[in-house]
């Protein structure tokens, strides 16, 4: 089963957020901007005037610029998550700086906007990652909710696991990609409405 905590890992790199502030819960999307999954998650936020966070590749970026400035028009925090999106964990500093600065600098030519948070792909991080990622202004954003939403599974395991695991603070990990593009709405709908019916509030990570 794909799902996992990271409380082991936060114990061991405290230099990385993997909680947010304890008032709020966190909905981050990894791997867009996407064609078909960005604008299903968009519309599903709208409809509950729910503010997000977007880790961006900068490869997507380069071939949705509309859709980039769209995330941020509609208010949301946009993040780095490398150009490529390739596995950080044995890669020297300068690979991971060229990728971070890379995205960064197509993130702020299409949208206006420099990113201040990185999320390296799959969580693959290492002290190399997260000495480059300060270096160069981000700081490193996990998560400690991962439900595992790219997962052949049907939106209602996907829900379980995320309602089982949520409480206040948590940063969940979903994404908007190639595989959760037919059901990334149908596990926003349920799982918005239980967070809420336990009197818990979303937001951003601060921009």
């Amino acid at each position: 089963m794909r799902f996992y905590t990271t409380k082991p890992l936060q114990f061991l790199f405290p230099q990385v957020l993997w909680r947010g502030p304890s008032d709020h819960v966190y909905l981050t999307f990894d791997d867009g901007p996407h064609p078909v999954a960005t604008p299903f998650v968009l519309q599903e936020l709208s409809q509950h005037g729910i503010k997000a966070t977007f880790f961006l590749l900068g490869s997507c970026v380069e071939q949705h610029p509309d859709l980039a400035r769209r995330i941020v028009a509609e208010g949301h925090t946009i993040g780095n998550h490398t150009y490529d999106h390739v596995s950080l964990l044995f890669r020297d500093g300068q690979f991971t700086g060229d990728q971070i600065t890379r995205t960064r600098d197509v993130i702020r030519k299409h949208t206006g906007i420099t990113t201040k948070y990185f999320r390296p792909p799959f969580g693959h991080g290492s002290p190399t990652t997260y000495r480059v990622s300060k270096e160069h202004g981000h700081e490193v954003v996990m998560w400690d909710v991962d439900p595992g939403d790219w997962q052949p599974v049907s939106p209602d395991v996907i829900v379980n696991r995320s309602i089982g695991a949520v409480d206040p603070g948590s940063i969940v990990l979903f994404h908007d990609n190639d595989n959760t593009q037919n059901k990334i709405a149908g596990i926003l709908r349920p799982l918005i409405s239980n967070i809420r019916s336990r009197n818990l509030h979303f937001a951003p990570l601060p921009a």
